[in-house]
């Protein structure tokens, strides 16, 4: 659903130059010069998919065309990495539903679908299991029972105060009853008055990176994270995730965002 709606966002605003051109009919120049008008409006990142629908649908409807173009350098991002005070200034900071929001990526590593699908029933004590995505189709926001990947299905430890926080309702309710794209906004608007450049999905880098710190192996950061183990034979095959160890560094990671709160 979400990369059909994107096709369908790329045809409706960037193919205007080149739509009333048969394709068996665009030259590699014409192609090129569309490429190029392009590389000064929108990223590499964008143009390249732009230039990739094109290509799929040449191969399917003219196979015979080969364009010879040359795309705009994809420019690598240094990656961006709060600090523990910035993440504390922003849950501080921030109305309820963004508060938790803050709390379950930044505490938990659970992404905005995730967070946004979650309900008081999927929570039992301490732990929240993660198994479902509320996405954006074609049609508007839904909720789909199942996770991204199989990884993606996990339980998750809470630390008290996210407990605390999160509070009680009715099975059936949200947690965090607002939309992923709400979150990303009102995120957006907090991280601009307090002066912090992240993204609310830096978040889970900020879970990542203090997993790091806390000496934790990528193998329980992956299993807490919902991440697919790294693709080493080595890792995938033999590093199994050992219960009362991954119980171990879960309680580690509860505990350290724990104290991170008290002083809130």
């Amino acid at each position: 659903q979400s990369t059909l709606r994107g096709y369908v966002a790329l045809q409706n605003r960037y193919y205007a130059p080149i739509a009333s051109r048969k394709i068996r009919r665009l030259s590699s120049a014409d192609v090129q010069t569309f490429v190029s008008d392009l590389s000064a409006q929108v990223s590499p990142k964008t143009v390249s998919n732009i230039y990739g629908l094109l290509t799929a649908s040449a191969a399917l409807y003219a196979p015979e065309i080969s364009w010879r173009i040359k795309l705009p350098t994809k420019q690598k991002k240094r990656p961006t990495s709060a600090n523990s005070d910035q993440i504390r200034r922003l849950y501080e900071s921030a109305p309820p539903n963004l508060q938790k929001a803050i709390a379950l990526s930044a505490f938990t590593s659970m992404r905005r679908g995730e967070i946004c699908a979650l309900t008081y029933g999927d929570i039992d004590g301490n732990t929240a299991h993660v198994h479902a995505d509320l996405v954006r189709g074609v049609r508007g926001w839904y909720l789909k029972e199942t996770p991204k990947t199989s990884d993606s299905d996990r339980f998750v430890r809470l630390p008290a105060a996210v407990v605390d926080l999160i509070g009680q309702g009715d099975p059936s309710d949200r947690v965090v009853p607002i939309t992923p794209d709400t979150i990303t906004e009102c995120f957006g608007r907090l991280r601009d008055k307090l002066g912090i450049p992240i993204r609310f999905h830096d978040l889970r880098h900020y879970f990542a990176s203090i997993a790091a710190v806390l000496g934790i192996p990528d193998t329980y950061t992956e299993s807490m994270g919902g991440w697919r183990p790294g693709s080493h034979v080595m890792k995938s095959v033999y590093q199994n995730i050992i219960t009362s160890e991954a119980d171990r560094f879960a309680s580690a990671m509860s505990d350290h965002f724990d104290t991170l709160l008290k002083k809130v």
